[in-house]
């Protein structure tokens, strides 16, 4: 088989592996799921810099898993630094499937640098397992393979 092939293979399997905890989870089972938007709004000039972002945490740990992970790829989409900071945030969630999905929105959205610090400021077997697979889920190498 070709590396290419191998490379698909392994993203379908993390893919699978993340969809069956996400389903499974005890996580999801004890608590009731909460009612909230996962809608992550963009910081405006307005804003009072702490305490919105403060009560924009509290409400991000406050979604079920599900919803912070949609939070998570809502705030990719918004470049601005509450939304950084929120990803960052994130990646410390409790839940690995939320924290990966604040790294993956983290390195699609061009700040794969965050992540990197992040596994620098962090050594330990979860924060390789991010990276790792981010790494597998980036599109670039799947671009450069089959260009």
């Amino acid at each position: 088989m070709t590396p290419l092939i191998w490379v698909a293979l392994a993203a379908l399997v993390a893919g699978a592996l993340l969809a069956a905890y996400a389903a499974f989870s005890p996580a999801r089972k004890a608590k009731p799921a909460a009612v909230a938007s996962a809608a992550v709004p963009p910081a405006t000039a307005s804003q009072a810099a702490g305490e919105d972002e403060l009560e924009d945490l509290e409400a991000f740990e406050a979604l079920d898993e599900a919803a912070r992970c949609d939070a998570a790829f809502a705030a990719a989409a918004h470049e601005d630094a509450a939304s950084t900071r929120l990803l960052e945030r994130a990646l410390d969630d409790p839940v690995e499937a939320v924290a990966l999905a604040a790294a993956h929105a983290l390195a699609t959205s061009g700040r794969a640098g965050v992540l990197d610090r992040y596994v620098q400021a962090n050594p330990g077997a979860r924060a390789q397992r991010l990276a790792a697979v981010t790494a597998l889920l980036a599109p670039e190498p799947l671009a450069k393979a089959s260009g």
